[in-house]
Formats: structure tokens, sequence, C-alpha cells
């Protein structure tokens, strides 16, 4: 397995990178996936790959009669590791293995295209609304057309102004209100940088 890095636990990636990762370094063995949460915890599975395909997989749980009469191309290895994709934790662990006499290799079509990816997980920032944009830069007084460098500088020069450590002197209800009024500012910015 040179050059193929496999993590410890399989929350730390996907089923699809994994097995992405396998296939291009072009990996013979075994594929072990054992889990370990719920009333399965320590159930096995095992994925078997030739040359980074995917030969066979032994699926605990999948019933050989819900193979009988698996129609198409890799028909009963593809539904035994269809069910191993719903998988969300596994202890991962690669063994060389045996070669198999007369499988059927699934290609990577098979097994990689639509599944999930690490990279789908990761949300995309939230979209600020047109109304929330345009109150934030009211806020630090700019205008719609302002760049992210000038609302950076007025939040910093409106934050040096209205922080109530500048207002030595004032009275605790003004630097309850300075207090608030930064709040405000920090929030427009935070706005407008997400």
């Amino acid at each position: 397995m040179t050059g193929v890095s496999l993590p410890r636990r399989l929350c730390a990636t996907t089923l699809g990178d994994l097995l992405g990762n396998l296939h291009r370094g072009r990996v013979t063995g075994t594929l072990e996936l054992t889990e370990v949460r719920g009333v399965t915890a320590g159930r096995a599975h095992k994925i078997h790959l030739r040359e980074g395909l995917v030969v066979g997989v032994e699926a605990a749980g999948v019933e050989p009669a819900d193979d009988a009469g698996a129609q198409g191309f890799g028909g009963p290895t593809l539904r035994r590791l269809e069910a191993l994709f719903a998988l969300d934790d596994a202890e991962l662990s690669f063994r060389v293995a045996h070669r198999r006499s007369e499988v059927t290799e699934l290609g990577p079509t098979a097994f990689l295209k639509g599944r999930a990816r690490a990279r789908d997980k990761r949300q995309a920032p939230p979209e600020v609304a047109p109304a929330e944009r345009t109150r934030a830069l009211s806020l630090l007084g700019l205008d719609l057309g302002a760049t992210s460098a000038q609302v950076h500088e007025a939040f910093r020069r409106l934050a040096l102004r209205f922080h109530p450590d500048r207002h030595a002197t004032a009275r605790p209800e003004e630097k309850k209100a300075l207090s608030l009024r930064l709040v405000e500012l920090t929030q427009a910015y935070q706005t407008l940088r997400a």
C-alpha cells in the first residue's frame, strides 16, 4: 500500500474517498471495516480489491437471499457494497488478501460515481440576505459598493471610536451604550466577512 494513506476511522473520511484513494494507488488486498457503535458494534465487513478495483464484498448482515436474482454488472457485489456506503463510522484496517478466482471487477464508475465525499460534508458559509448586507454596510457608514478592505478599515475606525475602554471618564450608562454600539458594529462586520 505504498503512497496510500489510510485513516484509522471511517468518520475521518468517506468510503467513497477511501475507495478512490485505493483505486488511484492500484492497491491489492482487503479493506476491513469494523463497526464501532450501536447494536451492530463489532460487525466486520470486507472489501476485496485487486489493483484498485473492487472484486468482492463481504457485508455482514446482507443475506445471500438478497443477492439471488441480482441483475446487471456486478449485481451481488455492488448490492453488498451499497450497504457499506450507509456506514457513518467504523475502524479501518487493510490486509494483503489471497487472489480470488472467477470474480467480477467493479470499475471506479460503479463504486465511486455519485458517492458522498468529505468535501461535500463541509458547509458553505451562509448567504447574507441583501437587506442584512445593506443594514450592516449602513451601520459601518459604507455604501453598497464597499470592498473588503474598506469594510475592515471602517470597522477598525469605528471600534476604536466606540470602545468603552477609550472613554475612561464616561458614566456607567454611557459605557453601556458604547458597549451596545460596539456589539452592533461587530455583528455588522461579521455579517459582511461571512
